[in-house]
């Protein structure tokens, strides 16, 4: 039955896609140049480089969508999740995957005139990665790591491994198809097309962005026609598709999870945890939170991606968790902590906290500050040194790749940083991993109750009539640089 429903929901979601963004177009009409698209975000990207840590997850991503513009990696993902090449022409590897060497594109400038050459190239990959080795050699660079990296295409091919030259002033420079003209941190962006840009020129002359949008400012800018492409809340994508708007869903592609603070002491006993899972009703989280635009989660992956999700059960079992629950010895309530700013953690909280109550378990809801906290993976260390703000609290994870071994890397990279988990569990997937050694790690990760995943959600966008060829990538990511507009001069 579980199989059946996330099945259901994917397809559900898939075809919502295809039925508001599949939509007959111009298709007799030639793609034209010229115009200016207007973009509306609902986070604040601080900067666009990388090594820069944003606040919050919708300001991650709105600081990934910017970066796009300006910078290329060596390698790219095409909408399928498949790589092929950008700046790096070809590649090559040694039989333990310990060694690579990419063939760098020849004839690039970066967007200052100067020239991209292997140097450039190793500078930039070895200031993200420091546990690497890279060199040059020749026309190539040349990765090389004390254990095997299988999955090397695919890490390079994220956005944090941009190639960029970094200036003193703290601007940083792409290859990218359109380069920064205007820049107010958090606020407004503008980007103007790369006449040069060695991938072809883009169709738009420009990109005007505005950051930290609410869900009703991007809303009316979509309908009064000030924005051609705007963030829509899933709880609101059927609701705003019925009046019209023309709504992009991906696969269910981040993960909103509960993680345990590694301070608190009711969390201590793994019997608390164990009963809160059971007890949260996660297909009602799906039809009434989200609107039925996502799916039930068991585990880190979601099914389109690792294939095996469905052998981790999301059904509750109020019975089971009011048993565990009896068990345990009266004491404070839980305090489940979710963002401030963020209506659909609220509503996620507010759902969980019925569902406790109806198993017996205390829990009240605390609202924090925007952001993924840091952590310590020492419970005894942080109980001494204070009373934790929170027991739990609802985090949202996006995938950082379609590869199930690289988001799965980068998902446990981070829940190592905010709950109790033992080193192994954590600990980097070197080896080419399979199906069946993902699934044990993940089995392994949520038989800890350390972290309940809860539901996974679609990356909902709204798209204005005159937006053509809008294909992105089946996680989410956009390719604004092949974007037209209709009604655009030639």
């Amino acid at each position: 039955m579980r199989r059946t429903s996330s099945a259901r929901s994917t397809t559900s979601s898939l075809l919502f896609t295809l039925l508001f963004v599949a939509l007959p177009t111009s298709a007799a009409r030639r793609p034209r140049y010229g115009g200016t698209l207007t973009v509306d975000l609902q986070g604040r990207a601080t900067s666009l480089d990388p090594a820069q840590k944003q606040g919050s997850v919708a300001d991650q991503i709105a600081q990934e969508r910017l970066l796009e513009l300006v910078a290329d990696r060596l390698v790219m993902l095409d909408q399928f999740g498949r790589p092929k090449p950008a700046l790096a022409l070809s590649w090559q590897h040694d039989g333990k995957f310990t060694r690579w060497n990419f063939r760098l594109r020849p004839n690039i400038e970066f967007q200052d005139a100067s020239p991209f050459t292997p140097d450039s190239a190793a500078t930039s990959l070895q200031a993200m990665n420091p546990k690497w080795h890279v060199g040059v050699a020749s026309d190539s660079v040349v990765v090389e790591s004390d254990s095997p990296l299988p999955d090397l295409l695919y890490v390079l091919a994220e956005s944090r491994n941009s190639i960029l030259l970094r200036k003193p002033t703290d601007v940083i420079v792409g290859t990218g198809p359109f380069h920064l003209t205007t820049w107010e941190a958090g606020r407004h962006a503008v980007f103007a097309a790369n006449d040069d840009y060695w991938g072809g020129r883009p169709f738009v002359d420009g990109i005007d962005v505005q950051m930290g949008r609410t869900v009703r400012e991007r809303m009316i800018d979509l309908d009064l026609g000030k924005a051609d492409i705007a963030d829509v809340a899933p709880d609101r994508a059927r609701i705003d598709a019925s009046r019209g708007v023309r709504i992009s869903a991906s696969d269910p592609a981040e993960l909103v999870a509960l993680i345990f603070s590694p301070s608190s002491t009711r969390a201590e006993d793994v019997r608390i945890r164990q009963a809160l899972s059971p007890a949260i009703d996660r297909p009602s989280l799906v039809d009434f939170i989200l609107q039925q635009e996502g799916a039930p989660a068991g585990a880190l992956l979601p099914q389109w991606s690792s294939g095996y999700e469905f052998l981790f059960s999301t059904a509750a079992d109020i019975a089971a968790a009011r048993q565990l629950a009896s068990q345990i010895s009266s004491g404070p309530a839980l305090k489940l902590g979710y963002d401030s700013a963020d209506p659909i953690e609220r509503m996620i909280a507010e759902r969980i906290v019925v569902n406790a109550q109806a198993a017996g378990i205390p829990i009240s809801m605390r609202a924090i500050a925007a952001g993924l906290p840091g952590g310590t993976a020492n419970r005894a260390t942080n109980r001494a040194a204070s009373v934790p703000e929170y027991d739990a609290r609802i985090v949202r994870l996006p995938m950082s790749s379609p590869a199930p071994g690289v988001a799965l890397g980068d998902f446990l990279q981070t829940v190592a940083q905010l709950a109790d988990f033992d080193s192994s569990l954590t600990a980097p997937l070197n080896d080419p991993a399979n199906s069946e050694q993902l699934y044990s790690r993940e089995r392994a990760v949520v038989d800890t109750y350390e972290i309940i995943p809860l539901v996974y959600v679609p990356e909902v966008v709204g798209l204005s009539a005159r937006v053509r060829d809008w294909i992105p990538a089946r996680w989410g990511k956009w390719h604004l640089a092949d974007i037209w507009l209709d009604g655009a001069s030639q």
